[in-house]
């Protein structure tokens, strides 16, 4: 990882430069800056990249990665690209705001996976991402996605697609 807060709460990681970190193939993955079970941090001005476009056989890799209960968290004015995923929202993560972000050439721009709800995801660009621009799955409920701008997502199959929303497994 580039950044990680581990129980960490009430933190600022702000106006950094993230290149080639964070790379994992085992657990559920590793992020350029990765939070876990950490609450009402600041996620400010970052710029994370890669050498390369994203390996789609390697899943795990994300720029900005909340797991695990990481609630009231706001994700502002970041440059995520090439990144398996620019922005992802994990397993019971919840009352997230993710706003004026720009998720570029990621395989897919965001995702909320696996019981998060009440996150608010405004005002993004979400472009040129060779999956959806944003992915909810596995029971999210009671997001908020408005205002986003979706540019040249190609989407699952080659078919063009904004976002997938599904609520089952």
């Amino acid at each position: 990882h580039g950044v990680f807060f581990n129980y960490a709460n009430d933190g600022n990681i702000q106006k950094n430069t993230l290149n080639n970190n964070g790379y994992s193939s085992v657990g559920w993955g590793s992020g350029q800056i990765y939070l876990r079970q950490s609450d009402y941090n600041n996620i400010d001005g970052n710029v994370i990249d890669s050498s390369v476009d994203p390996d789609p056989s390697i899943t795990v890799n994300k720029g900005i990665f909340l797991e695990d209960h990481c609630d009231y968290n706001i994700i502002t004015n970041n440059i995520v690209q090439r990144q398996i995923y620019g922005v992802n929202l994990h397993y019971y993560s919840s009352h997230n705001t993710v706003m004026n972000n720009t998720m570029d050439r990621c395989l897919a721009g965001m995702e909320i996976y696996a019981n998060g709800e009440y996150n608010e995801v405004r005002e993004n660009i979400l472009s040129n991402n060779n999956g959806v621009g944003i992915n909810l799955r596995r029971y999210c409920r009671y997001n908020t996605i408005v205002n986003n701008q979706f540019i040249d997502n190609v989407g699952y199959l080659g078919k063009q697609a904004l976002a997938t929303i599904s609520s089952s497994p």
